[in-house]
This record gives structure tokens, sequence and C-alpha cells, in this order.
């Protein structure tokens, strides 16, 4: 999965972008992390099924709406203060955990990743991977316009 939203959004020359002739815009609606004070900065922060605010989040939940590059650069999880992003995470279950490819010579970005996911799991997978389901289920709604698009001018064709 995580192979695959990488083509899709995050490659330089992405599916998405290829698909988009029509240039729509695409929003996603994703989940925020909750501020903490400084003195409170907690060990490890995580989104997890929240990323998708349609997923039972509790009463104080909060989402915003951005566009791609938004989503790509959201932060949805953070490790000892320091933030990852939609990118990171994807990357991270893409290249280091083998979802597309095993990378041997990982970037240096994925060792606190790489580090935390070796010690903590959520449903018996790392930390980061876990998390697949919620990034794609947003990336699903928001890409659905462009998905409608692609369907409707593949129609035209046919007739």
């Amino acid at each position: 999965m995580a192979g695959i939203i990488r083509q899709l959004l995050l490659d330089n020359r992405s599916v998405a972008d290829a698909a988009n002739s029509n240039r729509l815009k695409l929003r996603f609606k994703v989940g925020v992390l909750r501020e903490y004070p400084s003195r409170e900065n907690p060990l490890f922060q995580s989104l997890h099924d929240a990323i998708d605010p349609e997923t039972d989040a509790g009463p104080h939940a909060k989402s915003v709406v951005v566009n791609r590059d938004g989503l790509i650069g959201h932060p949805i999880m953070t490790i000892r203060g320091k933030a990852h992003t939609v990118k990171d995470v994807v990357g991270f279950a893409a290249n280091i955990e083998g979802g597309r490819h095993l990378d041997l010579r990982p970037k240096e970005q994925y060792d606190l990743l790489r580090e935390f996911s070796d010690h903590l799991s959520i449903g018996g997978l790392p930390c980061g991977v876990a998390m697949m389901r919620a990034i794609t289920r947003v990336i699903l709604r928001g890409l659905q316009p462009l998905i409608d698009d692609v369907n409707a001018r593949a129609r035209e064709k046919l007739i």
C-alpha cells in the first residue's frame, strides 16, 4: 500500500499529476496533532486512526482541509519532539519496512522512525506502518473528484 501511495502522490512524476489533466483542486481533510506546551513535550505522539477525521477521534479532535502539498507535509507523529509528516511515514513504510522495496542504506531522516518502530507496535505492526490504513482512507477520499473525472473522460472516449 505504501509503495502505491508513494507513486500516486509523492514521486516527482506522480500518477495523480499525470491523471489530473483538468487541473482539479484536490483537497484532503486530515486530523491535527494536539499541541502541548513546550514543557510538556511528549516522548511520542501519533494521530494513528485520527489522521482520518471521519474516524471517531473523540470530541476534542481537530481537523483541517489541505491541498496535496499540505497533506504531504502534514505532521502526523512526533517522536522525542521531532515531527514526522505523511511523506515521512509513507516513505518509511515504502522504503524501509519493505512496502515497495527494502533500502539497505536508508536516509538519515528515517533513523528515529526505525528506532521507535523497533520498540513500539500498534496492532502488531510497526508504529508508522500501522497508520497506513488511515492515511489511505484520507487520500482516497481526497482523490475521489479526480477518480470521477478520469472515469468520466474514459466513458466519453467509449461513446
